[in-house]
């Protein structure tokens, strides 16, 4: 029995959201694993659960023994992160909340310094948490850079995109995002800027097995598929509602393009022209007008669903699962 609540759903949708041209999050999404969340705090306990465990394998049965772990991120890194490393044992002041540059973002330099400076006292680094859309002012820090300072020290990337992510699929900001496929995991709402109605979080780890070095165990009141696992053996929670449908049924009816298109719209309504050409170039520019109409793939070819007067939806809707409308 397939789980609708598992990874294909996921990554196949985050994946589709994304033309090529704009970087190789997206394509990369449809090679990892992961799962449908109730939001960011849930995604990132998730993934710094799983990270926590690379770095302190045994940590999750044996505890900390004794052993001082941290975690790093910018000044302006969003609360959860704190919640986080509270829940994990590591604790808030554990957590090296570092200096940021003019344009509000994780200084690389203070990182690797950070780094160094522990790792030489002994202390054991977890992960580092870059952010890619603060709550503040939508600063994203320097992946690629930081992914290099954790490369080079073997330390776990995640990127909190819960906000911003979405960004990555318009061809004017995608280089913004530059290195997202270098990071171990990765987080993001679908109930932010991807226009779906609450919760809808999404959390995706690079390898397979990350997840369930953290969360898997065998009970017999738990059935498992002898070639799947359960789904409880990737996530935190065990009752979970139906959230892939949201994100399915919405590219399903709407398509990938008319989401780039918003966001993209988003974009131009609050940076201007000016500022597009300076991120993306001319020859890339958005230009808002009108939107792309729903569409509903259908084998090969993709056919346009006309929404249309009141009751219209509903019809797309029925159209896009393949009912009678």
């Amino acid at each position: 029995m397939f789980d609708v609540h598992r990874r294909v759903a996921a990554s196949s949708a985050l994946a589709s959201i994304s033309p090529d041209a704009s970087g190789s999050w997206p394509r990369q999404a449809a090679s990892t694993i992961g799962a449908f969340t109730s939001g960011g705090t849930i995604s990132n306990v998730t993934a710094l659960a799983a990270a926590r465990e690379q770095a302190l394998p045994g940590a999750r049965t044996e505890g900390l023994s004794g052993r001082r772990l941290t975690v790093y991120c910018s000044a302006e890194v969003h609360y959860s992160i704190t919640r986080a490393v509270e829940l994990l044992g590591i604790g808030s002041n554990n957590l090296r909340d570092l200096p940021i540059d003019d344009a509000r973002r994780l200084r690389p330099d203070a990182l690797a310094e950070a780094l160094d400076r522990d790792i030489a006292a002994g202390v054991l680094p977890v992960a580092v948490v870059a952010t890619a859309g603060t709550t503040l002012t939508g600063a994203i820090d320097p992946i690629d850079e930081i992914a290099d300072v954790c490369a080079e020290r073997g330390v776990w990337l995640h990127v909190d995109g819960a906000y911003g992510m979405p960004a990555a699929s318009v061809p004017t900001h995608a280089s913004l995002f530059r290195g997202i496929e270098r990071a171990d995991s990765v987080s993001v709402d679908a109930h932010k800027w991807l226009y779906l109605p609450k919760a809808c979080g999404v959390v995706l780890v690079r390898e397979h097995g990350t997840l369930t070095r953290a969360f898997a165990h065998e009970q017999g009141y738990l059935p498992h598929q002898q070639y799947e696992l359960h789904a409880v053996d990737i996530t935190l929670e065990y009752s979970r509602p139906f959230r892939a449908l949201k994100l399915w049924l919405a590219l399903r009816v709407h398509g990938a393009e008319a989401f780039r298109f918003a966001i993209g719209r988003n974009l131009a309504q609050v940076l201007g022209p000016q500022e597009q050409d300076r991120i993306g170039g001319k020859e890339q520019r958005m230009h808002p007008s009108e939107p792309p109409r729903a569409r509903r793939a259908s084998g090969d070819a993709t056919k346009r669903v006309q929404l249309g007067p009141p009751g219209g939806a509903r019809k797309a809707v029925r159209s896009a699962v393949g009912q009678p409308a």
